[in-house]
């Protein structure tokens, strides 16, 4: 697509009082096409499932897995990870909030979504250490009694170090991205219509799952063989616009049914009472705020605008290193109180029927907040080869259109003469505008000419005739019929 300078599309935020970061953010140099970079994920497990597929695990080695609270992620597997679609999630993630921006609203990945995707408990003992060791031993205390193990809050502390890393990645500067990677995958799989995969078979598991092992949590539904008929895979671009342009109606707010979660594992829904807790979550000197007042209708609830969590947007530039003499639970000791009272900061709010309206107060606080588009293909038009973008395209027809009809509405029923002349003059140049923005500047010069002439339609289409039943045209017509 040319460049046009008609039209100056604002990709927003409109009001900068939320998205405190957008400078340093990676959707700031992929607006002026200096970004398209994918980002590099580490994982460390590899070796592991390798293993699993090639041998099974002795049953006293399960027996230790299910003891620890970790069984959940063993009985899932590991999906293949799409460093695409993990990118386009990261661009449209925001430190500020802890959220994800999309085109509909705001949404996170939830306690909730950590226990009844991956049954990792969620209630429990916070991972501060008062040891300071170093990052690869800082967990050996907490093997020394097996049947502890699965005391710990291992849930919250899995979602306090992905957030962490999502806020990093976030940044132009960063090129790679860490954490539990399966967990934001299948988070949008299953909430993400324009990015799932269709599950055409499960997969074979009596070579690697021995015979009589508990159910799997809800994850465990997507090791399985897909079809990509009507999604994509590994295509940066493809992703990016199909999130630029999510409708309300692609995009689940509730995936889990009560039937789902009742049909689940207990293991699944042990901390169903604390899964909208606004509360701190950690992982040693990985501190993150758990925000559900912000995600409301992912829990069939009615979303209000937020208010504001005292913490520093910027919380993700601090690390370990140089501090290996720190206690954390000290240095955290602010942040503790929330979770150590978290049946006090359990959010609440009324349920919701149907989906929000379009001027709903929350959706208009919202779109003035909240960074709308990520993607420019008229930013580098030169480098357009293969799948050009659509979205940015369609929301600038949709705002043009949009100030028609806003001010023909203003006109009211009976408009002065110069009232009419200005509302002509507006459609003139905005319709221009429009067709100037889409290369198709040169239609401005013809008679618009689209609508089917209906006499001369009939007159090249006449009625059929039908002779009775006993003509040989009659006779015709019932073979066709029949």
């Amino acid at each position: 697509m040319a460049a046009n300078n008609a039209y100056q599309l604002d990709p927003g935020p409109l009001d900068a009082s939320v998205l405190t970061g957008q400078l340093t953010h990676r959707s700031r140099d992929i607006w002026i096409g200096n970004d398209n970079m994918i980002l590099n994920t580490r994982k460390c497990d590899g070796k592991f499932w390798d293993l699993v597929n090639e041998h099974l695990i002795h049953p006293r080695v399960l027996d230790v897995i299910k003891l620890s609270g970790l069984y959940g992620i063993y009985r899932s597997h590991r999906p293949v990870i799409d460093r695409s679609l993990i990118t386009a999630l990261v661009e449209r993630w925001r430190p500020e909030t802890h959220t994800f921006h999309f085109r509909t609203g705001e949404s996170t990945i939830t306690l909730q979504d950590v226990e009844i995707l991956y049954g990792l408990p969620v209630k429990g003992l916070l991972l501060a250490d008062t040891s300071g060791g170093l990052l690869k031993l800082m967990y050996l205390p907490m093997l020394e009694d097996i049947t502890t193990v699965g005391s710990y809050s291992w849930g919250s502390a899995t979602l306090a170090y992905l957030y962490r890393f999502l806020c990093k990645a976030s940044q132009s500067s960063q090129n790679e991205i860490a954490g539990f990677l399966p967990l934001l995958q299948i988070w949008a799989w299953e909430r993400v219509i324009v990015l799932t995969p269709q599950i055409v078979a499960k997969r074979d598991t009596r070579n690697i799952f021995p015979v009589g092992l508990p159910r799997g949590p809800h994850a465990a539904r997507w090791y399985a063989h897909f079809s990509w008929t009507d999604t994509t895979k590994h295509v940066l671009r493809v992703f990016r616009d199909a999130l630029d342009s999510m409708t309300e109606n692609q995009f689940i707010w509730e995936p889990y049914s009560s039937d789902i979660i009742e049909s689940l594992p207990k293991y699944c829904r042990v901390g169903r009472d604390i899964w909208r807790a606004r509360v701190s979550i950690f992982c040693w000197d990985v501190v993150e705020v758990h925000l559900p007042d912000r995600v409301m209708r992912q829990f069939g609830l009615v979303q209000a605008i937020p208010s504001s969590f005292a913490f520093d947007a910027t919380h993700f530039n601090h690390d370990r290193r140089g501090r290996s003499n720190t206690n954390w639970e000290l240095e955290h000791a602010q942040w503790l109180h929330f979770w150590n009272h978290i049946d006090q900061y359990v959010w609440n709010a009324p349920i919701l029927h149907g989906s929000l309206r379009y001027d709903d107060p929350y959706l208009i606080w919202f779109r003035r907040i909240t960074r709308f588009i990520i993607g420019n293909p008229i930013s580098s038009p030169q480098q357009q080869q293969g799948y050009v973008p659509n979205a940015t395209t369609y929301e600038t027809m949709v705002r043009h259109i949009h100030l028609m009809v806003n001010k023909a509405i203003s006109l009211g029923e009976n408009p002065s003469m110069e009232e009419l002349y200005g509302f002509r003059a507006m459609v003139r140049d905005e319709g221009s505008n429009c067709l100037a923005y889409v290369q198709e500047a040169d239609r401005t010069y013809v008679q618009a000419d689209y609508r089917r002439e209906e006499l001369m339609s009939d007159h090249l289409h006449p009625p059929i005739r039908r002779r009775g039943k006993g003509g040989v045209a009659g006779r015709k017509v019932c073979a066709i019929e029949i």
